[in-house]
């Protein structure tokens, strides 16, 4: 499972203030699974323009839910660009070292819980597509890989896998690492006191290859650590298969920065060295706090409204898509005598029906219909569908009502 949070905002604009902040304060979290997310094929949004932006600071619906959803896509998006991969069901094009027609004539067998790999030099950008190991060891039981780099001595992949026969594995790498050109790796496995493991090679020898040039076998009988001791003429029995990257895995194009609007500065960096700093800070807090409450629903008659898209004749029940609207009028066309009433002003009709609302994030309320004119207000900025559930005969007409002039 992958987090979307409104953390990842940092990750994209590479501060830690933004000028989002009053709508990132109560972003949702969100969970997607890894598969889900690579399988969705992505693309970085764009920024809305800036007069959009500006209207959504002045808290216009239309325009709060289009900057809240370009923010929501836009983390979606950076979470996508770290985990994800293009083209990973691709064909690229592939060399292997140590062939299944090679052979090892010769075994030995550790004392102590050993590194032992083979050095090579990638002389062009190549991954390491899939590790073949040939090893005596008991099974089943699971092997330990890993890659080092012999310019930082750093670890720059790792994985455990199960082996389950005895025979040649091919294990696919889960996410290639990419090697840079030029660079010398190793890549070794981890092998338990006591196993019996290849110890040299015969065959038709490593091919001719501009991806890697294949040198000697190297150890480490201190255990799960780099490789530092060399041996010529000796393989420990794994091979790296590298694929080139015309075609193979590429990561996704990082996310563009958005460009800040030049008239929304954003907050400073703060520290608590200092009172100052305490007191910049308990601003920006208080600015902040501010934009919470202005961005909560406001009673409709803050608001000089409009009679706006009109949806005549519904019946029986389904689901209409709005966007940025402040309320809604339900007016009664037809109403069935069978539907009983209370005397009163005005009269409240018995189950006529009711009209329920939902944000991207689910349904949030429902309001039973008693009345005709009846309105429904107080609806959140984000509201997208709204949900009418009608009595045997009833026509309803529901009437958008947007912010006026």
């Amino acid at each position: 499972m992958v987090l979307v949070d409104r953390s990842l905002w940092e990750t994209v604009t590479g501060t830690p203030s933004s000028w989002f902040d009053w709508l990132l304060g109560i972003f949702p979290t969100t969970y997607i699974k890894l598969s889900d997310l690579c399988a969705s094929n992505l693309a970085d949004p764009a920024l809305p323009p800036f007069s959009t932006i500006a209207a959504a600071f002045l808290r216009d619906p239309s325009s709060i839910s289009t900057v809240w959803n370009y923010i929501g896509n836009k983390i979606t998006y950076a979470s996508f660009a770290v985990g994800c991969r293009c083209n990973a069901g691709g064909t690229p094009s592939c060399s292997e070292y140590l062939t299944d027609g090679n052979a090892f004539p010769n075994t030995d067998t550790n004392a102590t819980l050993t590194t032992q790999g083979v050095r090579f030099t990638a002389n062009a950008a190549v991954y390491l597509n899939t590790v073949k190991i040939w090893t005596y060891a008991s099974y089943p039981r699971s092997i330990k890989v890993s890659l080092w780099d012999q310019t930082t001595h750093t670890r720059v992949w790792t994985e455990t896998f199960s082996v389950a026969s005895f025979t040649d594995v091919q294990h696919a790498v889960t996410t290639p690492p990419l090697l840079v050109s030029g660079r010398q790796y190793i890549l070794a496995k981890l092998e338990a006191a006591g196993h019996s493991f290849p110890a040299t090679y015969a065959g038709a020898g490593t091919p001719s290859d501009a991806r890697a040039s294949i040198g000697a076998g190297c150890n480490n009988g201190g255990g799960d650590l780099e490789p530092t001791n060399t041996q010529t003429g000796v393989a420990y029995g794994i091979s790296p298969v590298l694929c080139d990257t015309s075609s193979g895995p590429t990561a996704p194009v990082a996310p563009v920065q958005p460009t800040q609007p030049p008239f929304l500065p954003v907050p400073p960096p703060w520290s608590c060295s200092t009172v100052g700093d305490v007191c910049i800070r308990l601003q920006q807090l208080a600015e902040k706090v501010d934009w919470l409450i202005r961005i909560q629903p406001r009673p409709l008659g803050i608001y000089s409204v409009s009679e706006s898209t009109v949806h005549a004749g519904l019946t029986g029940h389904g689901t209409l898509s709005v966007s940025g609207i402040l309320g809604l009028k339900a007016t009664v066309t037809t109403l069935p005598s069978y539907l009983g009433f209370r005397t009163g002003s005005p009269n409240s009709t018995y189950d006529i029906g009711r009209v329920e609302l939902e944000t991207a994030e689910g349904w949030y309320e429902r309001v039973w219909l008693h009345e005709t004119p009846q309105l429904v207000i107080n609806l959140d900025p984000l509201t997208t569908t709204v949900g009418y559930t009608l009595a045997d005969g009833v026509v309803l007409t529901l009437t958008e009502l947007v912010r006026g002039p």
